[in-house]
């Protein structure tokens, strides 16, 4: 079972050399590793090279750059490249413990139904008072329900908020690590309708997977995703992208009546209220966050 993996890149030489190292650790290396660069200098390109240099992977890391920066294109563009059965898309900033490949690849080869497959992020975790506030309000509001299903307003996200301790079943995977059967798409990759750096990419490509393949993650498939502060959008510009990427894709897969239509404005109402109650007393970013929501849902055209 041939092994492609894949990982699109923007300014972050640092974490991405320490990705290629964590590859090139695996029990089961990849059969080829494809990087696509969009980075404003070559510094990305110099820690592909020295990684190459120190020969630990069975084939070099294939480098590529790409001038317009978007997520899509460059994972699409990946795609088309790779040769492999099992196409494995990575974020630039994880770290792969060494057996990783050994349990996605098992997984994939015990049970040929299935057709995605995430592992289990060990270095996020989320907790105290205000979080379980808010993770008791986005479940009301429809926004998560915790569990990796999209919701029926078309909300939901990928299980992320701590590790899991055993094989689950999901509608959604998180992009910063998800191994895809080549044969599980038939050519319908990501959307590229999602631009630059991307939102909810990942949880409707995996979804769409999961209307007719086994999508699941497994515990044995442990990273961290460190979540690098390089090349991040500014809270504002990530919530009003969140707004309009969330409209996008409950049109694509919820959309077309009334009912639906108002389930999607009860957990928008629920977005906006979370925003403004950790605004009220906050500091002026959190505030302009919470504007930047309303301005992005006052944008919309909320039609069947």
């Amino acid at each position: 079972m041939m092994l492609s993996v894949l990982i699109a890149t923007m300014n972050r030489p640092d974490d991405l050399r320490r990705a290629l190292l964590s590859l090139a650790a695996q029990q089961r290396l990849p059969d080829e590793v494809i990087v696509i660069d969009q980075s404003e200098d070559r510094l990305s390109q110099l820690a592909c090279a020295a990684v190459n240099a120190e020969g630990p992977l069975v084939s070099r890391v294939r480098y590529f750059h790409q001038d317009v920066p978007s997520l899509v294109r460059a994972r699409n563009r990946g795609v088309s490249i790779a040769a492999g059965e099992i196409l494995s898309f990575l974020d630039d900033d994880v770290v792969l413990e060494p057996d990783y490949y050994s349990h996605v690849l098992a997984a994939f080869s015990v049970d040929p139904g299935i057709g995605a497959i995430g592992g289990s992020v060990q270095n996020v975790r989320f907790g105290g008072v205000k979080w379980r506030v808010r993770q008791a309000l986005a479940c009301l509001f429809l926004l998560n329900k915790w569990n990796g299903r999209m919701t029926a307003s078309g909300f939901g996200y990928p299980l992320y908020h701590r590790p899991i301790t055993r094989n689950t079943s999901v509608d959604m995977l998180h992009g910063c690590n998800m191994s895809v059967r080549r044969s599980a798409v038939d050519g319908d990759w990501f959307d590229d309708w999602f631009t630059g750096y991307s939102f909810r990419e990942d949880a409707e490509f995996s979804y769409r997977v999961s209307r007719r393949w086994k999508v699941i993650m497994i515990p044995e498939a442990r990273l961290d995703h460190n979540e690098s502060r390089a090349n991040r959008l500014s809270n504002t510009e990530r919530k009003s992208m969140e707004v309009h990427n969330y409209a996008y894709v409950w049109r694509k897969h919820r959309g077309g009546g009334l009912a639906s239509r108002m389930l999607f404005m009860y957990s928008l109402a629920g977005l906006l209220l979370i925003e403004w109650v950790e605004a009220i007393g906050k500091t002026q970013k959190k505030a302009a966050t919470f504007q930047s929501a309303l301005d992005a849902v006052r944008t919309l055209r909320i039609r069947a």
